[in-house]
């Protein structure tokens, strides 16, 4: 499920977990880059999904500041991809707002988000070492053990599937 908002994204995972009792990940930007903000946002965001499951049953992926700041931590993979060279200026940029900066780099899509279409060009290794990235190894991790056959979920029965929520 896609929101258009943070708002939309915690209520639509507040009212499906419990009613659905699926395995929900939540993938949110922080839009900040600071670290007291997140931690605030962090702490607010775990509470409120807390009211609505036991904690096994959903993993919030906090971006900071916001989720396409996974591309610029490897330059030689954002060039690969974008087949543009990526400059210091484009780097500093993406520290602040990396979305934008994406956004610059990429050929503007005839339909759709650009950023998708960048994975879709990612390479099998490439699209690894962005699943192996700090900011998603919990989602990775989550999704391990919700999707392991040997291991049975916790928590409220599982009806199959499981659910990711980003604005």
């Amino acid at each position: 499920m896609s929101a258009r908002d943070k708002q939309h994204a915690w209520t639509g995972a507040c009212a499906l977990l419990p009613e659905k009792g699926l395995p929900t990940a939540i993938i949110v930007d922080a839009d900040t880059i600071d670290d007291d903000l997140t931690d605030e946002q962090q702490g607010t965001y775990e509470y409120l999904l807390g009211t609505s499951a036991h904690r096994s049953m959903w993993v919030l992926v906090l971006a900071k500041p916001e989720v396409e700041a996974v591309f610029f931590s490897d330059r030689a993979l954002l060039e690969r991809a974008t087949g543009k060279k990526v400059s210091e200026l484009d780097v500093a940029r993406a520290a602040l707002c990396p979305r934008a900066a994406l956004q610059k780099l990429l050929p503007k899509p005839r339909s759709g988000h650009g950023a998708k279409q960048l994975v879709k060009k990612l390479s099998e290794s490439d699209l690894e070492y962005v699943l192996s990235s700090e900011a998603f190894r919990p989602l990775v991790e989550f999704l391990q053990r919700h999707l392991s056959p040997d291991k049975p979920s916790p928590g409220p029965p599982h009806r199959g599937g499981s659910r990711t929520i980003s604005p």
